[in-house]
């Protein structure tokens, strides 16, 4: 049986990842690289000539490692919100699986190398930095410096991850919510044009990819209300279902705000009162959730089917 070559520079880099997490840049010295690779030192520098260049290869492909987990699912035609909350999670699995690299991470960031790592790892090596340089996301993300964007955005995931912090899938949920609302513009303000049209069809200019200019409409403003009778054993965990779904729906194309009232008298009773920027915007949301793609949770809590009805402003009354 033919036995595989061993890498040596790369067994020279994990050890370097594993003594830098566990002991800190100090105790991560050539020799004491090489003892944990079980190479000899000589080795260690046949592969890297110095300390500095055997850091900076390890962290290039430590953020090239977590590059690929992030985006390995990610669905380029969801909304923003929800494109980041898949990266955000990806990004905690794995460093929550891999936690030495989150702490080799956060040592890097809080060194001396940090400048100097963060220019040899290519916007490509960072998921959230490749989405942010993307044309579409300017619109949605607040203009602040990337390094300022990754901080309020994936930081938190890689910290979490390397702090060994056990977290439900709805903390997660709702971490990777926050992180979002800290990193991207009100609906308000959103400086991307979603009443963009080509041949009649509205353009998902919310999402990261490169949509081609083809027009422009003029839309007038609509009020959808969705009235809810919710089932009376679902009220325990209706708002968090209602929460993960209007978390897509307020990152929509054209959603300019949602508000959720309940019934006084009746607390099964919810109304959700949804602005649009135009009755386009508003039907290509409600073909969006009748998709398999945008399915939501809302149908497991219902008692009867939700009643919608759509209003426009009535001008000089």
């Amino acid at each position: 049986m033919t036995v595989p070559p061993v890498d040596r520079a790369a067994a020279v880099r994990g050890a370097l990842r594993t003594l830098v997490a566990r002991n800190g840049f100090h105790g991560a010295s050539m020799s004491a690289v090489a003892s944990q690779a079980g190479v000899a030192t000589g080795t260690a520098y046949t592969h890297y000539a110095s300390k500095d260049e055997l850091v900076l290869a390890a962290y290039r492909e430590t953020k090239a490692q977590l590059a690929a987990a992030a985006m390995a699912d990610l669905d380029a035609a969801a909304p923003p919100a929800a494109q980041f909350r898949g990266i955000w999670l990806a990004t905690y699995r794995h460093l929550k699986a891999n936690p030495d690299h989150a702490r080799f991470l956060l040592q890097v960031d809080h060194s001396p190398y940090r400048s100097a790592a963060h220019q040899a790892a290519s916007a490509g090596d960072d998921p959230l930095a490749a989405q942010a340089a993307t044309p579409g996301a300017a619109g949605w993300l607040l203009p602040l410096p990337l390094e300022v964007i990754y901080e309020l955005g994936l930081s938190p995931a890689v910290r979490l991850a390397a702090g060994g912090t056990e977290l439900t899938d709805d903390q997660l949920n709702e971490i990777a919510a926050a992180c979002w609302r800290a990193i991207s513009l009100p609906a308000g303000r959103r400086r991307v044009s979603s009443g963009d049209y080509c041949g009649g069809v509205l353009l998902r200019a919310g999402t990261f990819t490169r949509m081609p200019h083809c027009g422009r409409v003029v839309s007038v403003a609509i009020t959808a209300i969705l009235d809810l009778q919710l089932r009376a054993d679902s009220l325990e965990t209706a708002h968090k279902v209602i929460h993960a779904t209007l978390t897509d729906t307020r990152a929509f194309p054209g959603c300019l705000d949602v508000t959720v009232l309940v019934d006084s008298d009746d607390p099964a009773h919810v109304v959700l009162y949804e602005k649009w920027e135009s009755i386009e915007h508003d039907r290509a949301y409600r073909a969006w959730r009748a998709s398999a793609e945008g399915a939501s949770g809302l149908g497991s809590i219902l008692a009867a089917p939700p009643r919608l009805s759509l209003f426009t402003v009535a001008e000089g009354v």
